[in-house]
């Protein structure tokens, strides 16, 4: 038995912190599978799983931005790194490549008032790409989910008007997921020497990310771009534009009943203006011959038989 569940127990305040990690993870894994279900292809359950990566990773995202507003703690970036958190498994260096951080979530984490103002001008004036000379962020490409390292303040104004070019390292996953699970609290792997490894994960809603990730992998989805939702787009256009089509081979027979009962009623109806002009005939001719009957007994004596 687990010992959160038994009576009397008092867990410590890191594993409290697990149990509500753990807790939360499971609740958003539930809400996403349960939504996947009802979608009908595979594109379209690749569709819903980047839809929640992306909800997932804009939630992050504007959490780090709020707290300089509200006046909660801003995460350190480095804790959406989650790299450091996984085992080695290349020497190869990362790809450094320019990318427009406002197309995907992306941590920014201004933490300074000072700085948040006085980056404003520049930035305006520049977006961000004059800003940084070096390396600034990472991006995750399996999670579409960015972090910037260095600029935070100037690159939190470029994410807000659009314009925000800036190298980032590419990090892909797909090394990791064979090797790494997680249970919302924890990344756990066998280190080098085989033994079982757990690092605590900074937040569950990012141990999410990985699992949606992961599950994507494990069944071959592609990974969350642009492209992709506008092929999906473009696919469903094709089947409405199909089914238009056919609505009116579908539809020709209804037309014909429609056309056919349309004739009848119209005959229908000429029949009873005919029947209707027969019926006033014959009531005038009526009317006539009471008249010739009355002016008849007005003129003629009738003489009773002896």
């Amino acid at each position: 038995m687990r010992n959160e569940k038994v009576a009397g127990y008092h867990a410590l305040p890191g594993q409290r912190t697990a149990i509500a990690k753990r807790s939360k993870f499971n609740s958003i894994m539930h809400n996403v599978k349960s939504t996947v279900a009802w979608a009908d292809t595979p594109a379209e359950k690749a569709a819903v799983y980047d839809l929640a990566l992306w909800v997932l990773g804009n939630q992050i995202a504007a959490d780090g931005f709020a707290s300089l507003f509200s006046g909660q703690e801003v995460p350190e970036n480095r804790r959406y790194d989650i790299q450091p958190l996984l085992p080695h498994v290349s020497d190869d260096s990362p790809e450094l490549k320019d990318m427009d951080i406002s197309e995907f979530p992306t941590y920014t984490g201004p933490w300074k008032h000072t700085k948040i103002s006085s980056s404003l001008r520049s930035t305006f004036a520049h977006g961000y790409r004059d800003e940084c000379k070096e390396d600034g962020g990472i991006y995750y490409p399996e999670l579409n989910f960015g972090v910037t390292i260095v600029g935070r303040h100037h690159s939190s104004w470029a994410v807000y008007l659009g314009k925000c070019v800036m190298p980032m390292y590419i990090i892909p996953l797909k090394a990791y997921f064979p090797l790494v699970k997680t249970d919302g609290a924890h990344f756990c792997y066998a280190d080098e020497y085989g033994y079982p490894k757990k690092e605590d994960v900074p937040d569950c809603r990012l141990a999410a990310m990985y699992r949606i990730a992961q599950i994507k992998w494990e069944k071959g989805y592609p990974e969350p771009s642009n492209s992709a939702l506008l092929s999906l787009h473009q696919n469903l256009q094709a089947q409405m534009k199909d089914r238009i089509a056919s609505l009116p081979r579908e539809i020709a027979p209804y037309e014909e009943l429609v056309q056919k009962l349309e004739y009848q009623r119209q005959t229908s109806e000429a029949n009873v203006t005919v029947l209707r002009s027969q019926v006033a005939e014959l009531q005038g001719e009526i009317e006539q011959k009471d008249r010739t009957i009355a002016e008849l007994k007005k003129t003629t004596c009738f003489y009773p038989s002896k």
